[in-house]
């Protein structure tokens, strides 16, 4: 199911007043989920430990901005990746054969799924 976002007007640039009045909490509020704070920290750093165990580090700023989602309790009963493993969507800035490499290290061959595009 898709769901778009709803068109908010969003008094301040601030990452928190963002975070407080964006289009994750319309959402979750509409779809009796978690209160968007928790939300959030369980995708943020659910994806951040999945994709640790598969080798892959955050980006070197992601510890400054971690702190903008709160005190995270630990809890991620989220579950990530494609049919119970890894996938991988080419991105147009990503080092492909890094990526590649990594999963194959960590995961093996035929253990992951992923989608590239052909280039010429």
């Amino acid at each position: 199911m898709l769901v778009e976002p709803d068109v908010l007007t969003v008094a301040s640039s601030s990452l928190s007043e963002w975070r407080d009045e964006g289009w994750l909490s319309v959402w979750c509020r509409r779809n009796s989920l978690l209160p968007k704070p928790v939300l959030a920290q369980r995708i943020v750093f659910g994806a951040v430990g999945y994709a640790r165990g598969l080798g892959f580090e955050p980006h070197a700023d992601f510890a400054k901005a971690a702190g903008q989602l709160g005190e995270w309790d630990g809890v991620c009963d989220l579950e990530f990746g494609r049919d119970g493993m890894p996938m991988y969507i080419e991105g147009p800035h990503d080092d492909t054969w890094r990526i590649m490499h990594t999963l194959r290290q960590n995961v093996g061959d035929g253990n992951f799924h992923y989608l590239v595009g052909l280039r010429p």
